[in-house]
């Protein structure tokens, strides 16, 4: 199960790079902001829970 997953966020991601190109591909814009989030100290956040709400 957790392997089909794996393989169709893989997909997913390799569709968008395609598409969109890496920088704005919405997986990576989604990595990017998580990243900043952190950067500025922002608060903890369950990040599965996250990126499953905006995809």
């Amino acid at each position: 199960m957790a392997l089909t997953r794996c393989r169709g966020v893989i997909k997913r991601y390799v569709q968008e790079i395609q598409t969109y190109g890496y920088r704005n591909a919405p997986l990576e814009e989604m990595a990017y902001a998580l990243d900043g989030h952190y950067s500025a100290g922002g608060d903890r956040l369950d990040v599965f829970s996250h990126v499953k709400d905006k995809i």
